[in-house]
């Protein structure tokens, strides 16, 4: 890591975790003065990322580790999970037919946003680790 390593938690991978995710984001947020978009992006970002490991990322990983780094206007979100097949959240069709997102339908809307909002998305596996992550800026750039 490049920056300073604000935070990294681990939570245990289901969807009753994201109270606690909640109350850590926002705790980090007001210690160090992300509010207003800054705060919505890193919301999305880890609430979507999470909710898509908790459904869909498949093995026996029981937790999901999230570490924040800031980087200059930057934000650096890498969610890993350890023991499980690789799964690449970005490689997922925003609808599974293929075609346009329909904004009146639930489904793949929130990964849809995190790609748009975000500076970068990666991911990356190895030895039954995945890492997902994600930079977004934490200046003026809307949701």
């Amino acid at each position: 890591m490049i920056g300073d390593l604000i935070v990294r938690q681990t939570f245990t991978k289901n969807m009753a975790s994201l109270d606690a995710i909640t109350h850590s984001l926002e705790a980090f947020s007001n210690t160090h003065g992300f509010g207003g978009s800054s705060r919505t992006r890193l919301d999305l970002v880890i609430e979507e990322l999470f909710t898509n490991m908790v459904k869909y990322s498949r093995g026996n990983g029981k937790s999901v580790d999230i570490c924040i780094e800031i980087i200059s206007d930057r934000l650096r979100i890498d969610m890993v999970e350890c023991d499980v097949d690789e799964f690449n959240p970005f490689l997922v069709p925003t609808n599974p037919d293929g075609t346009p997102l329909d904004p009146s339908k639930s489904g793949g809307r929130g990964l849809f946003l995190v790609k748009e909002i975000a500076d970068d998305v990666s991911y990356h596996y190895s030895n039954r680790t995945g890492t997902t992550t994600v930079v977004v800026k934490t200046g003026d750039k809307d949701v």
